[in-house]
């Protein structure tokens, strides 16, 4: 639920910051934007009944400050100081879907059982690395550079 709220109601707490510190340029910048009239993505607030936590956009609500501005505009969530980590604030993870299983390189060698020896005769299935220097190798003669 985005609303508008006062700058002072909400707090900040390093703790809930993702970045070890605010950029001092990033924050002029911003603050700059925001007096000739930018835009900026909502801030995320978490609100526990009492106090607005701020988890994410501590470098637009020190610009908003700095820009003379009283209020932002704040995503409000429900929680308190455990659930105000940044990395909960930013965008779900999307899951993967149970479904999705690896499918077989239908292209690879077919491998030899853990305890089973190739035939005599039977050609060994190269690795990647095998394959990769053979093909260099091949090229290299095709085009008389080796």
């Amino acid at each position: 639920m985005n609303t508008i709220l006062s700058i002072q109601d909400i707090t900040r707490d390093p703790q809930c910051q993702a970045r070890s510190c605010l950029i001092p340029d990033t924050i002029d910048q911003y603050a700059e934007d925001m007096a000739e009239g930018a835009t900026f993505p909502p801030v995320v607030v978490f609100h526990d009944g009492q106090t607005h936590w701020l988890a994410d956009g501590f470098h637009r609500v020190a610009a908003a400050e700095k820009a003379g501005l009283e209020s932002i505009e704040c995503d409000i969530r429900e929680g308190g100081m455990t659930t105000s980590d940044p990395k909960k604030a930013r965008k779900p993870k999307r899951s993967q879907p149970p479904n999705l299983v690896p499918s077989k390189d239908r292209n690879a060698p077919p491998k030899a059982e853990p305890n089973q020896a190739p035939e005599p005769g039977e050609a060994q299935p190269l690795s990647l690395r095998e394959r990769l220097i053979q093909r260099r190798r091949q090229e290299r003669e095709d085009a008389g550079t080796w």
